[in-house]
């Protein structure tokens, strides 16, 4: 697993982190529903981010949004990701 640097905002607004599978995390805010981040490895070195709204337990998760990405690092797919997190769920 590429274990993701959380940019500075998430601090800002109290958002945590815990991973939950291979390239997957839970991000869990005051007041903002829980949602799971994941990236995944595409062909020639391309990355997807796809950002889920979590289920209840036993539940599926609803995808809410996805992008791919071809980035020099994984590194660089986590902060792709976290900005579709930022876009979809706090702005």
């Amino acid at each position: 697993m590429v274990t993701p640097v959380l940019p500075f905002w998430m601090r800002q607004r109290q958002v945590k982190a815990e991973s939950i599978g291979e390239n997957a995390i839970r991000l869990t805010a005051p007041q903002l529903p829980v949602h799971d981040l994941e990236i995944k490895p595409l062909s020639e070195g391309a990355w997807a981010a796809v950002l889920y709204e979590a289920a209840a337990e036993g539940g599926e998760r609803k995808r809410i949004a996805e992008c791919s990405y071809r980035p020099e690092h994984p590194q660089s797919a986590w902060a792709a990701a976290f900005e579709l997190y930022r876009q979809s769920v706090i702005v």
